[in-house]
């Protein structure tokens, strides 16, 4: 991966997470509606988006939590919908910048 691939944001390096958070953070736009997401998640479906910002497949998932893929797609559906996400990468950016979620290890 070359230099300009890994500074997405700022132009700073995001090799490592901790401090890409904390400037993700920072740099969200005032007023966004993240707050409002606070305990609007299952215990279930944060597990699932916890293994999708580890980068878990939907099949790794659900052999994970001991689940069927369609479960598993169902679970996504229902984040989506609640954090009004376009797709998965929009629902692990907002669920990292409300805090509903870790970033990987």
């Amino acid at each position: 991966m070359d230099e300009d691939t890994r500074k997405p944001l700022s132009g700073k390096d995001s090799r490592q997470p901790a401090q890409a958070g904390q400037r993700l953070r920072a740099e969200w736009p005032e007023g966004h509606p993240v707050q409002d997401f606070e305990g609007l998640l299952t215990l279930r479906e944060t597990e699932v988006l916890q293994q999708i910002v580890n980068g878990a497949s939907n099949a790794q998932i659900a052999s994970s939590l001991q689940i069927s893929v369609e479960t598993v797609k169902s679970h996504i559906k229902n984040i989506l919908q609640k954090l009004q996400a376009r797709d998965r990468t929009q629902a692990v950016v907002t669920a990292l910048q409300a805090q509903l979620v870790n970033f990987p290890d």
